[in-house]
């Protein structure tokens, strides 16, 4: 008996250890997407929102973006004196984020010098930010995709990518929605499958 209560209690441990474990209030097990909220959570790359809750059809700011993609890409933020851009001064929380980011050529910024931190980021925004995050060669695009996805636009081999690796849902035909709000559960899923891509887990 004592050996059989032994051998149930190490199966319910190894049970708990293994079973995913949904820290949000606001993800039910049964999201889509709670699978990839969670495993992030689990590795640290997201924390949630200051109320305990992910908010998860909330969008991001760009500055928040660009923290999570450097923990994907498990690069340390590096502070520095200089500012990396005219509108996050060295003393701002984002400094050494968007320094670091930049320097690792994760994102560039607007051609006027800004990097607008506070600012939603968009659809092509956050893709080229979280793809190249994940370190991955991008693929050549030799026609068009979407109605606002031409084959000679910037983001078009980012898009594509996604497309290609099923990292998201996609809409069929039409306007893909270049400028539309980058959710946040969205941005759970792309990354971890894009991470899946690169070292797939064990199940």
């Amino acid at each position: 008996m004592n050996i059989y209560l032994k051998a149930l209690g190490v199966l319910v441990v190894s049970l708990a250890l293994s079973a995913p474990v949904y820290a949000f209030n606001d993800i039910a097990t049964s999201d889509p997407d709670a699978a990839a909220i969670s495993f992030l959570q689990a590795q640290n790359i997201i924390s949630g929102s200051e109320d305990g809750l992910f908010h998860p059809d909330l969008s991001l700011t760009r500055c928040e973006l660009t923290k999570i993609a450097l923990k994907v890409s498990e690069i340390t933020p590096v502070p520095s004196s200089s500012a990396s851009f005219a509108d996050v001064p060295t003393s701002s929380w984002c400094h050494e984020y968007a320094y670091t980011a930049r320097s690792h050529g994760i994102l560039n910024g607007y051609p006027d010098g800004t990097f607008h931190p506070n600012q939603p980021v968009t659809e092509i925004e956050a893709l080229k930010i979280i793809i190249n995050s994940l370190q991955v060669t991008l693929p050549s695009v030799t026609e068009d995709l979407y109605l606002d996805v031409h084959s000679t636009d910037w983001w078009a081999p980012y898009i594509k990518y996604v497309r290609d690796n099923h990292l998201s849902d996609m809409p069929a035909s039409g306007n893909y929605g270049i400028n539309n709000a980058f959710q946040r559960k969205k941005m759970a899923r792309v990354v971890y499958h894009g991470l899946d891509l690169k070292q797939p887990r064990v199940t």
